[in-house]
């Protein structure tokens, strides 16, 4: 993501492992804690693929679209007592 100044909203482009495209809108905060922050159409992202607190996501560039972003969830599940990282398509 391009650097963005306190308290100015972005859209970024992703797509998702199973081709989906998704626009997500963000911010970096003013003050405290100058981090950026994902708003609207997170949620729905996070809703549709049922991910929880503790699960992962990977953002990366897409080579040769320097504005698009691929998208990818990794759920935490407990497998004969191991932890197991699944990928959510």
């Amino acid at each position: 993501m391009r650097p963005v100044e306190g308290g100015r909203s972005e859209n970024i482009r992703v797509v998702d492992v199973g081709g989906t495209e998704w626009t997500f809108g963000y911010y970096v905060r003013r003050h405290r804690n100058p981090r950026p922050v994902l708003r609207s159409g997170w949620r729905r992202f996070v809703l549709e693929k049922e991910l929880k607190v503790g699960d992962r996501i990977i953002f990366e560039r897409v080579d040769g679209f320097p504005e698009l972003y691929r998208i990818g969830a990794k759920k935490r599940i407990h497998l004969f007592g191991q932890v197991v990282w699944t990928d959510v398509l």
